[in-house]
C-alpha cells in the first residue's frame, strides 16, 4: 500500500496582533486575493530572506564578528542599490524603452537586486526565486 501525496501546501494556525491582521486584511482587500492567500504568498515571498537572516544568526554564533561584517556588508549594499535607484529617479523621464546605457529605477533595482541576498525586515517583499538563485 501507497501513502497519499503530501499537498503541496500546509495550513498552520499563526498568532498575529490585531495591527499585523489589520494590515493583511488591507492588503488582501487591495490584491483581489483571500486573507490566508495572501499571508502565504507574503510568506512564501520572504523565504529566501528568511534562509539568509538564518544563515547570519548561525554565523553569529559560531563567529560574532564574522556576521557583524555580514551584516555590514549587506547595509552598504542595500545603500549603494538605493542610492542608485534615487538617481535614477531623479533623471528627467522620456516617453518610450530605455536608449542603450539608459535605465530606469525599476531597471536598476532589478539589476541590483541580482547582486544581493533577499533580505526583508518588517515589511519589504521579495520576488519569489529559488535558494541561490536569481531572477
Amino acid at each position: 500500500m501507497t501513502s497519499p501525496p503530501s499537498p503541496k501546501t500546509t495550513r498552520v494556525s499563526v498568532p498575529v496582533t490585531p495591527e499585523v491582521l489589520a494590515k493583511f486584511q488591507r492588503f488582501s482587500e487591495v490584491s483581489g486575493l483571500s486573507l490566508g492567500k495572501s499571508m502565504g504568498d507574503w510568506l512564501r515571498d520572504t523565504a529566501t530572506a528568511l534562509d539568509a537572516m538564518t544563515d547570519i544568526l548561525e554565523t553569529h554564533k559560531r563567529a560574532p564578528a564574522e556576521a557583524i561584517v555580514q551584516l555590514q556588508s549587506l547595509s552598504a549594499s542595500l545603500q549603494n542599490v538605493t542610492d542608485d535607484a534615487i538617481k535614477g529617479m531623479k533623471k528627467p523621464r522620456r516617453e518610450g524603452p530605455p536608449l542603450a546605457g539608459e535605465c530606469r529605477a525599476a531597471d536598476l533595482f532589478r539589476a541590483a537586486s541580482a547582486e544581493l541576498p533577499r533580505l526583508v525586515i518588517r515589511g519589504g517583499k521579495s520576488n519569489e526565486s529559488s535558494k541561490g538563485k536569481r531572477a
